[in-house]
């Protein structure tokens, strides 16, 4: 199926659009494709979506968005991707999100993302990725989210974002990742997470963050980290948290953060962490080496 240039396809209230295996759906520069409340759309397996320059794909209420697996969906710079309150997007095992340059996609209040094992989801410089309160985003194992540089990233309160085992997240540099009060993260084991040099990390108040075991957390120079009160941060064992030169580490008052045993955390020269009145640290090696430092060795009893 091809839309030309500057089309418009409307689909009504509860309709249903369904493509088959290997199909390919093309909608040229400056295109509009609205789908009313209620309404679904389905993409079988190896099924190709192409968006041009500047397109529009908007989802009402209620929608679903279904792509089967090896699917593609590609959207062109500066393009726009709106999914109403309560919709649902799910793209299967080993498929593929490509946005532009200066994209924007929002999902609305209630929203549930999901994307399957050995999935890929890659946003172009400047681009933004918002979604609302409540919404839940759910990546499979193996899978990669790629943001470039100056991207901004925005998940509502009490949103969940949940990355499968093995899983790689990378924000480019300059780039910004916010997450609302009572949100949740969770990475699973070995993940990784990196984010580029200047880039900005928020949690709201009383939010949380898990990594799994062997995971690893690495933030490039002069890059900040910033959580709310009463936040959590939990690191499994033989997890690394890695944070460049000059970068800031900011914990609000009465947070907890704790690293498992065989867990390491490094900060380069001139950075700084700052934990606020009744926050807590248990850390192992902390502890160990408090009893390893020479000043406090004549304070050991044996």
């Amino acid at each position: 199926h091809h839309s030309g240039p500057g089309f418009t396809h409307h689909s009504d209230p509860g309709s249903t659009q369904h493509s088959g295996p290997g199909s390919t759906q093309h909608s040229g520069p400056g295109s509009t494709q609205h789908s009313g409340p209620g309404s679904t759309q389905h993409s079988g397996p190896g099924s190709t979506q192409h968006s041009g320059p500047g397109s529009t794909q908007h989802s009402g209420p209620g929608s679903t968005q279904h792509s089967g697996p090896g699917s593609t969906q590609h959207s062109g710079p500066g393009s726009t991707q709106h999914s109403g309150p309560g919709s649902t997007q799910h793209s299967g095992p080993g498929s593929t999100q490509h946005s532009g340059p200066g994209s924007t996609q929002h999902s609305g209040p209630g929203s549930t993302l999901h994307s399957g094992p050995g999935s890929t989801q890659h946003s172009g410089p400047g681009s933004t990725l918002h979604s609302g309160p409540g919404s839940t985003q759910h990546s499979g194992p193996g899978s990669t989210l790629h943001s470039g540089p100056g991207s901004t990233q925005h998940s509502g309160p009490g949103s969940t974002l949940h990355s499968g085992p093995g899983s790689t997240q990378h924000s480019g540099p300059g780039s910004t990742l916010h997450s609302g009060p009572g949100s949740t993260q969770h990475s699973g084991p070995g993940s990784t997470l990196h984010s580029g040099p200047g880039s900005t990390q928020h949690s709201g108040p009383g939010s949380t963050q898990h990594s799994g075991p062997g995971s690893t957390q690495h933030s490039g120079p002069g890059s900040t980290q910033h959580s709310g009160p009463g936040s959590t941060q939990h690191s499994g064992p033989g997890s690394t948290q890695h944070s460049g030169p000059g970068s800031t580490q900011h914990s609000g008052p009465g947070s907890t953060q704790h690293s498992g045993p065989g867990s390491t955390q490094h900060s380069g020269p001139g950075s700084t962490q700052h934990s606020g009145p009744g926050s807590t640290h248990q850390n192992c090696f902390r502890i160990w080496n408090g009893l390893m430092d020479p000043t406090r060795i004549k304070n050991l009893r044996f």
